[in-house]
């Protein structure tokens, strides 16, 4: 019971930290998707650009369309990234990751994939949810989705639970190696830090440590990022995530892999920046030992 209560908060200030993180990156996360849905098949001119698209947003769906799907993507947050990052550190003890200081690399990023995968499997309907509601440009499509709860029991009664957990490979894959760079890396930073006494704990030190782990994040995560994008909005069945990641490369282009990378990399530099440092304030109020 009492390991039970352990975990349990470990996963609830992660997903509250997530989700200030979330809202305040929310916009720059719906750019990356739409991003990631432009020209499709297509090498060279399918994509208007960060810039391009944020106009063409405006234009067509005002200033409320840079916050659709927020809903969704906080639900999301709670829940998949709540997991993935709360589950982080019990993991890594189990795998005998006792002193923060110590700790080599190795074990951090088994955690990491091992947590990632956990609250990426888990949650995948969350993260379809939000795919679904940020993909929507048109007003009454995305008005006809209704409520996130209400698309997933709509999502449930056509497709079945398969329907909910459309794209759950390349969802867990992602989760697993979002998670084994984003905390790993902050961890491994901050601690060689420490080590080396070149910063000492406090709001300084959190602030570098995630805008470095934020920017290996993108690096690794954002091809995958964009094959399960296309595989979440894909009308009817949808292919395999390898053969999806295939028809992207060959149709489109190595680069194709890095759609929204810019637009991933503003979104995921003030989440990951504000999660943690959200999540060391919380810890600290609590009495909890820092990451």
């Amino acid at each position: 019971m009492e390991y039970t209560a352990f975990l349990l908060q470990h996963v609830a200030l992660a997903g509250v930290s997530n989700a200030i993180g979330q809202t305040c990156s929310h916009p720059f996360d719906l750019l990356k998707t739409r991003l990631q849905l432009e020209g499709i098949g297509t090498r060279h001119g399918g994509s208007p650009g960060l810039i391009g698209i944020s106009r063409r947003i405006f234009r067509e769906e005002g200033w409320g369309g840079f916050a659709k799907g927020w809903r969704a993507s906080v639900l999301r947050e709670l829940s998949y990234s709540g997991m993935r990052i709360g589950l982080y550190e019990p993991v890594k003890e189990l795998l005998g990751g006792k002193d923060n200081r110590t700790t080599t690399l190795d074990i951090k990023i088994a955690a990491g994939v091992v947590s990632g995968a956990t609250g990426a499997s888990l949650c995948t309907p969350y993260d379809l949810m939000k795919v679904r509601f940020q993909s929507a440009r048109d007003v009454e499509a995305y008005h006809a989705l209704g409520t996130p709860h209400g698309e997933l029991v709509r999502i449930y009664r056509k497709e079945g639970v398969r329907g909910l957990y459309r794209g759950c490979w390349p969802t867990t894959l992602r989760g697993a190696t979002i998670t084994c760079t984003q905390v790993p890396s902050y961890d491994h930073v901050k601690h060689t830090l420490l080590n080396y006494k070149w910063m000492s704990e406090g709001k300084p030190l959190h602030f570098v440590s995630s805008l470095i782990a934020g920017v290996v994040t993108v690096a690794v995560v954002n091809p995958i990022d964009v094959a399960k994008t296309r595989i979440m909005v894909a009308t009817g069945r949808p292919m395999s995530f390898p053969a999806t990641f295939m028809s992207i490369m060959r149709n489109e282009g190595p680069m194709a892999g890095y759609k929204g990378a810019l637009s991933a990399w503003l979104r995921l530099a003030p989440h990951t920046t504000t999660t943690f440092m959200t999540l060391e304030y919380l810890r600290s109020v609590l009495g909890i030992r820092p990451i």
